[in-house]
């Protein structure tokens, strides 16, 4: 049961930190579960200190097992800390005393971390009935567009997270996930959409200016003259605000490099690949990137090293094989760089890389 504690003589203090976590105050009264003390475990929990959000709360639970508040804030508190078992005992504690929409997405958030993501969905859906306000319509839609994403449903996903939408309000990570999930469907003007209002929120997040540079890489496949320059000088531009809030990003440096690629600036291109080379040489398609700006500086033999080694990581590529054909042809190895342009062929029965076997097979048959 909750008392009421005088407000006096600190009633300033007080009064803030009841407002601050939402609780009711009526009458310069300040309606608190238990002893006074639970506000410093639920400040805790607030500032992220999880373990000693649990010390504090685990005290005050000893005196008073009938406050709902107390048992949600210490399972949710558990949850953070992937304490699974105990998040749930706490959390469906609370619910028995009082039905909670927030002890229910609790619930919701141990089962999705457990991988049950049927449960997870089926907490979400109980707690519905209890939904009081845009901020609690906000995270039913929302987590329920998350589970569905990990289901691998993005179509249902993205439909939850549309009706997410209205009650976002100013949260630009929502946006951000919303511009990932688009265009991870290919819905390319949506995801700059969603890109450029997260940015919009929130200028200072250098994985989301990557992100919106992606996309512009995206557009400038689209496009040809001053629009598909237009779109490399953007993607650099952002790479560039990226790198100035976070200059160790090596997705970054891979973007800047593509976007100097595009407009052939291969030392430019050169440059930040190298960065990225010393840091993870593993790095999702860094040693083909790498090869493309050495073929643009006429540095055939080292793009050959680079995309013989970007052939062992990446094997199913025909890109790759047909530029290190290229590179081969041109280091006077014609027998290898055949070899290369008949299996970028295989792999893809492109025109172009028809034309070169054949040219070059042609080369051989006559002995020149």
């Amino acid at each position: 049961m909750k008392r009421l504690i005088p407000a006096f003589p600190r009633r300033g203090p007080v009064l803030r930190i009841a407002r601050t976590l939402g609780l009711s105050i009526v009458f310069g009264m300040v309606a608190l579960p238990a002893a006074a003390d639970w506000l410093m475990g639920l400040s805790y929990y607030h500032q992220g200190k999880y373990r000693r959000a649990v010390e504090v709360l685990l005290a005050e639970v000893r005196e008073n097992r009938q406050d709902a508040l107390i048992l949600r804030i210490l399972g949710l508190s558990y949850y953070q800390l992937r304490d699974y078992d105990q998040a749930e005992t706490f959390l469906k504690s609370a619910l028995e005393l009082k039905p909670d929409f927030e002890a229910e997405l609790g619930l919701a958030r141990v089962q999705a971390g457990r991988g049950n993501f049927d449960g997870a969905l089926q907490s979400l859906d109980e707690g519905q009935a209890f939904i009081q306000t845009d901020r609690h319509r906000f995270q039913y839609h929302f987590s329920r567009g998350s589970i569905l994403l990990r289901q691998g449903h993005p179509d249902l996903a993205l439909g939850e997270f549309k009706r997410a939408e209205p009650f976002a309000g100013k949260q630009p990570a929502f946006f951000a996930q919303m511009g990932s999930l688009e265009y991870s469907l290919g819905r390319i003007p949506e995801a700059l959409a969603a890109l450029e209002r997260s940015l919009k929120l929130n200028r200072g997040q250098p994985e989301v200016l990557v992100s919106l540079g992606e996309v512009r890489l995206r557009l400038s496949a689209t496009e040809g003259g001053a629009a598909k320059a237009n779109h490399f000088d953007r993607a650099v531009a952002l790479a560039e605000e990226a790198l100035a809030l976070s200059p160790d990003s090596l997705a970054a440096h891979h973007l800047a490099g593509r976007g100097h690629l595009g407009l052939t600036a291969f030392p430019n291109a050169e440059r930040h690949f190298r960065k990225v080379v010393a840091f993870d040489r593993k790095h999702p398609g860094i040693l083909y990137s790498l090869g493309q700006a050495l073929i643009g500086l006429h540095r055939y033999p080292e793009g050959s090293v680079a995309l013989e080694e970007a052939v062992e990581e990446d094997p199913g590529n025909p890109d790759i094989h047909y530029a290190l054909g290229f590179c081969r042809e041109k280091t006077g190895d014609f027998r290898q760089a055949l070899d290369s342009y008949r299996q970028a062929r295989q792999l893809r029965p492109d025109p172009e890389f028809k034309a070169a076997e054949e040219r070059l097979g042609k080369r051989l048959e006559s002995g020149r």
